[in-house]
């Protein structure tokens, strides 16, 4: 990354976006390692910042991690060195200053799923009752297709400059994402920087389409209109196609749909157009599970049908060979349940879940490491590693959770040793950067592995990887020999960064 200028520096706040990053959840990936080390840090972390932007700095290219959809679709993960990221942080939080923080509620999806519903009232004086408005036969629904992947940095920063000036900082910004992305285009997905930046883009579309003359309304990529008539429906369609490649962008062929008002109403709040309009109008529960996990849990008994009923027959309440979106959530919110009150419940039943749906597999391992280390747990991740065919973001997740879990120790119950030599076959796997990082600091936390085979990992890995080879180094030092002492003071002496993950 090119020098800054040091009014610029002087006007990012660092230590800030230091914890905002630190506190950012990510649910499609595991923790991160390190974070928790750089807040406690945060004045030392911030002059080093200070001086790497004001020297210019070489920044690491993300390594990318494709976590599985509810159906067969695969979303990008970025993992971005911290330095990276906490740049990136304080340049988009100067350059959105002032602007209303984005709000991805639960409350918000639900406005603008009830937005058509409302626009279509025709509201009556005195004591008449409202009635639904004549001019509105179709709803049209529809979403941009990889949304984040396809943002055009040129464009964004046009649209950046236009809303809120900065021009170094909107320079530095679109020169720290061709870096860090290694192209012209494209945001990392799963952090609030880009859900912010992304906000600025997509509202380019929707501007377009109100100063066009058509009734939309947009949640994040997702985008809802009104149409008179068929016609009018496929008009709509057209236009926004045609808005959204202006951009760069292409709209979802398999998300798009044209309902009838009296279908959209119906699937979206359960009512009928011949009902009375009621004064308060709410969706129905399975729009409200948009969010998952996060609200609502079900109670146990309700998780016990929820997952019992995942089967692998035609007439199975959930059918795993070909399950919808709702019933993905149905299951995350179900097996978050159980973890929230450390039920074992669901233990006969999620091997079979997480065969079947990859996209379940945070909820499951999230699931594993709240039960905490008992055989029973430990037998089933066994089982998972023996059995289950995973790709490298399942075996993310799964090889976190023996780390979490203290699997890899040689008096932990099950397969110990199977374990171990399938911790050992990720560590030196060339199929993914990210799960041999991850494998190493698992591997580390008990133990397993030397200081020279971490060091040697380190140097053949993505730089943006640097936290979790460090960490696994600082599990070392306290038993450290001599020579692997060695090695642990020699990294830890490669810069501050080093010195405060290795602690």
């Amino acid at each position: 990354m090119q020098p800054l200028p040091q009014d610029l520096i002087s006007r990012l706040q660092l230590q800030k976006a230091i914890h905002m990053e630190a506190g950012e959840s990510r649910e499609l990936m595991p923790a991160e390692p390190g974070w928790e080390r750089l807040v406690r840090h945060q004045k030392d972390v911030q002059t080093w910042v200070s001086a790497q932007l004001r020297a210019g700095y070489p920044t690491s290219r993300d390594v990318v991690v494709g976590a599985r959809k509810a159906g067969h679709g695969v979303r990008p993960v970025a993992i971005m060195h911290p330095l990276d990221r906490i740049v990136y942080r304080a340049l988009v939080e100067l350059i959105t200053a002032g602007r209303a923080t984005v709000d991805r509620s639960r409350e918000q999806y639900e406005q603008f799923i009830l937005a058509p519903v409302k626009y279509s009232i025709l509201e009556s004086g005195g004591n008449a009752a409202r009635q639904w408005r004549s001019d509105v036969e179709y709803i049209v629904k529809t979403d941009i297709a990889a949304f984040y992947q396809y943002i055009d940095h040129e464009i964004l920063a046009n649209e950046l400059l236009l809303q809120a000036g900065e021009f170094e900082a909107v320079s530095a910004l679109t020169n720290l994402l061709a870096e860090t992305q290694g192209r012209r285009f494209g945001i990392p997905q799963q952090l609030t920087a880009s859900h912010q930046l992304a906000e600025y883009y997509a509202d380019i579309i929707e501007r377009r389409m109100i100063r066009n003359g058509f009734a939309i309304w947009r949640f994040n990529d997702d985008f809802r209109i009104a149409a008179c008539n068929y016609p009018a429906a496929l008009a709509a369609i057209d236009e926004i196609s045609s808005v959204s490649r202006e951009v760069g962008l292409t709209i979802s062929e398999n998300k798009t749909s044209t309902p009838t008002f009296e279908t959209y109403l119906r699937d979206t709040t359960g009512l009928a157009v011949s009902d009375p309009i009621p004064q308060e109008i709410g969706v129905i529960d399975s729009i409200a599970d948009y969010f998952g996990e996060d609200v609502d849990q079900p109670d146990p008994v309700e998780a016990y049908d929820i997952l019992g009923g995942a089967g692998l027959t035609d007439d199975s309440p959930i059918d795993l060979r070909r399950p919808s979106s709702q019933d993905v959530r149905s299951l995350r919110r179900a097996i978050a349940a159980l973890a929230y009150r450390g039920d074992i419940y669901g233990l006969s039943d999620v091997v079979r879940v997480v065969s079947y749906v990859a996209a379940l597999t945070p909820a499951v391992a999230k699931y594993l490491i709240e039960l905490d280390n008992s055989p029973e747990v430990i037998g089933v991740l066994d089982i998972i590693i023996d059995e289950v065919s995973l790709n490298e973001w399942q075996k993310l997740w799964f090889i976190q959770a023996i780390h979490q879990l203290g699997a890899l120790s040689p008096t932990s119950a099950g397969k110990s040793e199977r374990r171990l030599a399938w911790a050992r076959g990720l560590a030196s796997s060339d199929r993914s950067y990210a799960v041999r990082a991850q494998a190493v600091a698992a591997l580390a936390s008990s133990a397993r592995i030397g200081a020279e085979e971490i060091e040697m990992s380190m140097r053949d890995s993505p730089t943006c990887l640097a936290a979790w080879h460090l960490a696994a180094l600082g599990d070392l030092a306290p038993n450290a020999d001599a020579r692997s002492r060695k090695i642990i003071d020699a990294a830890k002496s490669e810069s501050k960064f080093n010195t405060w993950i290795l602690g």
